[in-house]
């Protein structure tokens, strides 16, 4: 928790997604928000309301937006705690340091986009799961339901979940000859459609059929939609189990890979399937172009890995430790050490804030100002003007650029002679001058092309 808060006082500045969402809750009301959002952005609309009434309420900042990811992430920490001790009360400790480490719960948790309330419906669902398939209580389904009802219009990640733990609970009903809770369970199913039925209908068509959105959003994630290929499968499982290590540790992916094949044995048909049915219908609906399968869309499964991983690892440690405790307590400290040192705080995006916030404070009132035009969005939410870029350029004007890559990066296109870096590369974030002979640059810290 720590961790989250540190990073979430770290008030980074809001990069480009953030920046096209929060363009929306700047610029509309109540009543606005509910419409198809501009920016090429989707959101539940749950998730917008709370934010849209949450910011009228305390003001619009870095703080508020990302307030409600924030409750999501420490929320997530507690309901890991709650199911890990149903499944593996044991590995609790290790699946506690998997996700209290995991750059991509850290980055999503203190991030304005809905991620982070994905992975915590999951997980609650999950195990709401898990009780009702050991005690079928009405009180169990009927929270189930209410979940389910409610989820769907904060989550678009939910439905997987809503759907195969489902299956599983109305296979495992049928297996046990349990007609009554069959028929909750039945009943359960028909309430959550029709709820998801009237989302498809008020929200999801726009980004799925026929839209100016629907099109963006499917030529962008073209690349992450599973195919039927071995390459895809591959490269599928792979950035899945490189997210649940972190980027670049590649002795931990290892380590992560081979507790995973272990808790895989341990963990029970039931718990599975709750685990991956979901993973399953999602595939198939990423074979369908529906769901890219990008590291934020898979956030919602990661923490159910993290406790099949955790387990395999605590197995794996206990056996080794029954015959020799030396080398036991050593993997140990060598998985705690690895979990430790990739710890990502804090973690840094495109400081486009400082950059135009620095920008202002050394430009000549009327020099012109571009911007590439996704750096220019964030820009705008901060109260910057700036002109679309690439553009022609004056000549007889000193012309201030802010762009998100190089001046050499092929999507610039800018051939200038005497062009001066100010600000360089702060996060991602560079401003270039473009001088005259009347007018110099301000100044230059000896980085020109």
């Amino acid at each position: 928790m720590a961790i989250l808060l540190f990073q979430y006082a770290f008030n980074r500045s809001l990069w480009l997604d953030e920046a096209s969402l929060a363009l929306n809750i700047q610029e509309r009301d109540m009543q606005g928000i509910l419409r198809p959002l501009d920016y090429d952005q989707a959101a539940p609309l749950g998730f917008l309301v709370i934010v849209e009434g949450l910011t009228n309420i305390i003001g619009i900042s870095e703080y508020s937006l990302r307030l409600v990811p924030l409750i999501a992430g420490l929320i997530t920490i507690g309901l890991l705690i709650w199911v890990c001790r149903m499944i593996a009360p044991s590995a609790l400790p290790l699946a506690l340091g998997l996700l209290a480490t995991s750059a991509i719960h850290i980055d999503y948790a203190t991030e304005f986009k809905q991620y982070a309330l994905d992975a915590t419906l999951a997980l609650w669902y999950l195990g709401l799961s898990i009780q009702i398939s050991r005690q079928a209580h009405p009180k169990y389904i009927a929270l189930a339901t209410l979940t389910g009802v409610i989820g769907v219009w904060f989550s678009h990640a939910i439905i997987f979940m809503l759907a195969g733990c489902g299956v599983v609970l109305w296979f495992d009903a049928i297996c046990q000859q349990n007609w009554r809770t069959l028929g909750h369970l039945t009943l359960m199913g028909i309430i959550q459609v029709i709820s998801f039925g009237l989302v498809y209908i008020v929200s999801y068509q726009a980004v799925l059929h026929s839209t100016p959105l629907a099109d963006f959003m499917n030529n962008f994630w073209e690349d992450y939609f599973l195919r039927a290929t071995p390459y895809s499968v591959f490269w599928f499982i792979f950035h899945t189990f490189t997210h649940l290590a972190g980027i670049g540790q590649l002795v931990l992916i290892v380590l992560v890979f081979y507790g995973f094949l272990l808790g895989l044995s341990r963990i029970g048909w039931r718990v599975g399937g709750f685990i991956f049915v979901p993973v399953a219908l999602m595939c198939g609906a990423s074979f369908l172009d529906l769901y890219p399968l990008s590291d934020r869309f898979l956030l919602y499964i990661f923490a159910p890995l993290m406790i099949i991983i955790a387990l395999g690892w605590h197995s794996l440690i206990h056996n080794i430790a029954k015959k020799n405790p030396r080398v036991g307590v050593g993997l140990l400290l060598i998985l705690t050490v690895l979990l430790l040192i990739r710890i990502p705080v804090p973690i840094y995006k495109d400081d486009v804030r400082g950059a135009f916030e620095w920008l202002e404070s050394v430009r000549a009132p009327n020099d012109p100002v571009y911007a590439i035009i996704l750096t220019g969005r964030t820009g705008k939410y901060y109260g910057y003007e700036s002109q679309h870029f690439p553009a022609p350029i004056p000549t007889d004007e000193r012309v201030w650029i802010v762009i998100d890559r190089p001046l050499s990066h092929p999507q610039v296109g800018l051939n200038v002679t005497h062009v001066v870096y100010s600000f360089i590369g702060r996060y991602g974030i560079y401003v270039m001058c473009i001088p005259t002979i009347n007018k110099p640059c301000p100044i230059n810290l000896g980085n020109s092309s």
